[in-house]
């Protein structure tokens, strides 16, 4: 599986969740998961500006909308019950184990979130919250703690518990392939009672008269739940999961599932769409975003947006782009509608805007005091350019050349226009002087 924007390192040691208190469902799970990538996201700023791990006390923070990126599913309106499920983390305790035969207890009887809380901050909501210090070490210690990486965008997909939780430990088995080379994974052989834990949400009861667990039954947590959570997720993700049961006699006394990675089936992509996507790619931003954004806009202001994008993505001067998919979309939407035209020939010579007659007039008055100025007796026009080294010499703006080479004759176009600006001036009011 790739890295993407979605995709989650998830400790081995927190796939398995036996719950002892409270109940998660599903929603709260796939809600689990989004916290854990924006900690680990918020860690990586924090180890990248400061050299060092947050502390074990830290409240990470993320926007509502952030968190729900990977969780809306259909037409839910998760942002209204977000409190609610973030309560449930908060309330809930559960058991970790790894999904391996030979790994026991890793911690036990751990809150999910030891702390949890909303808040408004500038009009918008934020969601608040610590992570155990088991947690917190495993999200910092990858080398010490195995990973397994998780497509969130495919699991907010998946409808129920059973089906994310299966999801999530076949994910972890997806590369076990077998001897021989036939592309098949096996997850670890387990008893009944083990995966009855791990892909339920139901707290085991304890007999009062042993003090000994009991779970329900295998075969009825199979029809009930198992068997349609194989079905979605071989429905909805890149991962094909069959059931295999191991029996002595009519019992089942190991359970175990296949897991096989698809090959997505080839579909027809139009070349400048094809073109967009390989852009965005290069960028970090998925293909399934520009294919939904084709769905609603047309290649043109697909094309011009990613032009902005690529723009802010090769600024050296400002931070990397954190969530290119979601950075991409809010310059979509407020990208005007454009429809690109063939260039257009006018074939009618369009008439001379008012404000170029304007210009043509004062050109044509302009030329013809030139002319009247020029005719004037040489002695006049001398007397004229005394006056107007005058006026400049007054401004500062007379330069010592322009001095010398009037008194040659030769004048500079600035004198020459300070020259035809007093002429002009003083025809006007009809007094134009004659030097005598």
């Amino acid at each position: 599986m790739e890295e993407t924007e979605f995709a989650l390192k998830k400790p081995n040691a927190a796939l398995v969740m036996v719950p002892k208190s409270g109940k998660l469902t599903g929603v709260e799970r796939k809600l689990f998961n989004a916290i854990l990538m924006s900690s680990i996201s918020q860690l990586k700023a924090h180890r990248a500006v400061h050299g060092k791990d947050l502390d074990g006390n830290h409240v990470y923070s993320a926007l509502a909308d952030e968190l729900l990126d990977t969780l809306e599913v259909g037409k839910s309106n998760l942002k209204s019950a977000l409190r609610k499920h973030m309560l449930s983390l908060r309330r809930a305790e559960v058991e970790w184990e790894a999904p391996d035969a030979k790994a026991g207890v890793i911690w036990s009887n751990t809150s999910v979130l030891p702390r949890a809380e909303m808040e408004l901050r500038g009009g918008r909501l934020y969601a608040r919250w610590k992570l155990s210090d088991e947690i917190c070490e495993a999200i910092t210690n990858t080398k010490d703690f195995p990973f397994t990486l998780l497509d969130l965008a495919q699991i907010a997909r998946l409808s129920g518990y059973t089906a994310v939780a299966l999801y999530e430990i076949c994910a972890r088995y997806r590369n076990n392939f077998l001897k021989g080379g036939n592309g098949i994974c096996l997850t670890s052989a387990s008893e009944p009672e083990w995966w009855v834990d791990a892909l339920t949400n139901a707290i085991p009861k304890l007999d009062k008269k042993t003090g000994e667990t009991q779970r329900r039954e295998w075969r009825k947590v199979k029809n009930e739940a198992v068997l349609k959570a194989i079905k979605e997720i071989n429905q909805e993700t890149d991962l094909e999961v069959e059931l295999i049961e191991r029996k002595t006699g009519r019992a089942v006394n190991l359970v175990q599932f296949s897991v096989r990675q698809k090959r997505g089936a080839a579909r027809e992509v139009q070349s400048s769409h094809f073109d967009l996507i390989k852009q965005a790619a290069r960028m970090g931003i998925a293909q399934a975003r520009i294919e939904s954004a084709l769905l609603s806009n047309t290649a043109d202001e697909i094309a011009f947006a990613l032009a902005k994008f690529e723009a802010r993505y090769t600024n050296k001067e400002l931070p990397a782009i954190e969530r290119p998919n979601t950075y991409f979309a809010s310059i979509l939407k407020n990208i005007q509608p454009i429809d690109v035209v063939a260039d257009k020939t006018l074939t009618v010579q369009a008439a001379p805007p008012i404000a170029d007659l304007e210009r043509d007039i004062l050109q044509a008055r302009h030329t013809m005091t030139r002319d009247e100025f020029m005719a004037l007796a040489e002695q006049t026009k001398a007397h004229y350019a005394e006056k107007a080294l005058s006026d400049l010499n007054g401004r500062n703006m007379a330069t010592p050349r322009m001095i010398a080479n009037a008194k040659e004759g030769v004048w500079s176009p600035l004198l020459l226009a300070e020259m035809l600006r007093i002429f002009s001036k003083e025809k006007a009011v009809g007094i134009v002087e004659q030097a005598t």
